[in-house]
């Protein structure tokens, strides 16, 4: 049994699962399946971080190891990501994978396009409008 409690309490630090769902979860499996009062529900019971319940389960060299790649693997990705000065696209305009949604409406009288009926409505009062 202790295996499978290692391995869903890594899952949940590992997928960022709230300590306090963690402690609720872990609490109730002591007060109703096993020995209530022990070390470790006492451990678990008074943990006020994700890294207090990692060291409940003997967990904190682990959790300590996954925080450490997170931090590496964001340095990277967040450097890798920022734009140097001078890189083309910054004074060209380049499109940032945005779509700019197609002009469905426009309007009866003056003929200007918008993206929305609401739009549309603003701009004449929602009296006369098309289907672009």
């Amino acid at each position: 049994v202790r295996g499978v409690v290692d391995q869903h309490v890594k899952y949940c630090l590992r997928y960022d699962e709230s300590y306090l769902n963690v402690k609720f979860i872990y609490q109730r499996h002591f007060t109703q399946v096993s020995v209530p009062g022990g070390p470790l529900f006492q451990a678990v019971t008074s943990a006020r971080d994700a890294m207090e319940v990692a060291e409940a389960f003997d967990l904190g060299d682990w959790y300590r190891q996954l925080l450490a790649d997170r931090r590496a693997l964001q340095a990277r990705t967040v450097g890798a990501s920022r734009p140097r000065e001078g890189d083309a696209g910054e004074e060209e305009g380049v499109d940032c994978g945005k779509k700019q949604k197609a002009a469905a409406w426009s309007c009866a009288e003056c003929g200007e396009e918008f993206a929305s009926r609401n739009a549309l409505g603003r701009h004449c009062g929602e009296t006369k409008h098309r289907k672009a």
